[in-house]
């Protein structure tokens, strides 16, 4: 049992469902009108964050990347930064966030 915890994939895997728990909770501080629906959609999304945090993990041990326990969680809490990231240099667009002042 020691082996699989101490595994840096199933590392992002938890920190990805930390993540994805974090997310369910936070809603209930919300009123009842701004509740997310709980629909298949939001079900998968849930399941989506921890299953990115184990790619990213395994993306990174496979470039010869020595990923230690507290990196590989933390890749896993982070791996929707990590994608939008990606996404925007990929794409071109700035994720720069602006005030209305400098807009």
């Amino acid at each position: 049992m020691e082996e699989f915890f101490s595994n840096p994939c199933t590392l992002g895997f938890i920190g990805g469902l930390v993540l994805s728990f974090y997310n369910f909770i936070e809603p209930a501080r919300l009123p009842d009108n701004e509740k997310p629906s709980f629909n298949l959609i939001y079900w998968v999304t849930f399941l989506f964050w921890p299953a990115l945090g184990l790619l990213f993990v395994h993306v990174y041990i496979l470039s010869n990347v020595e990923v230690s326990g507290l990196i590989a969680l933390q890749v896993g809490l982070t791996s929707p930064l990590i994608l939008k990231g990606l996404i925007s240099s990929a794409s071109g667009i700035s994720t720069e966030i602006k005030t209305p002042a400098e807009a």
